[in-house]
């Protein structure tokens, strides 16, 4: 059970990550896998004025071949994954998607009662 949850998280991470870097939008590519690619844009935040060039370059590099990693998994993983098994899996990621979106959005309001809850608690709560 523990083997399929990972799994299953693994392939949730590979499959969102796929979508952020499949933009449809031109740029400057600085990599590329089959037909999709990686753009200037999408590395530019890596780097920030206060790193030296080699420490750029080494973190954009891995970046990189990370990126391409995931790319050539999922070619393979869409090729050898039958189709039904494809849709069940995009059936748990969508089903996770809701489920953090849900749990996010609780969070929220709990976070929003207790901030004007409080205030009100402390009022009654003081030590006199």
């Amino acid at each position: 059970m523990k083997k399929t949850v990972f799994i299953l998280v693994i392939c949730s991470v590979v499959f969102k990550s796929c979508e952020l870097f499949t933009k449809k939008t031109m740029g400057t590519p600085v990599a590329r896998v089959d037909e999709t690619y990686l753009y200037k844009d999408d590395v530019a935040a890596l780097v920030t004025p206060e790193m030296t060039v080699e420490d750029s370059a080494v973190i954009v590099n891995r970046f990189i071949n990370r990126w391409a990693t995931q790319q050539l998994l999922m070619e393979g993983a869409r090729r050898n994954i039958s189709l039904s098994e494809q849709e069940r899996l995009d059936d748990l990621v969508n089903q996770y998607k809701q489920d953090l979106y849900s749990q996010t959005f609780k969070d929220a309001l709990v976070a929003k009662t207790l901030f004007y809850l409080l205030p009100d608690y402390a009022l009654f709560a003081a030590p006199s």
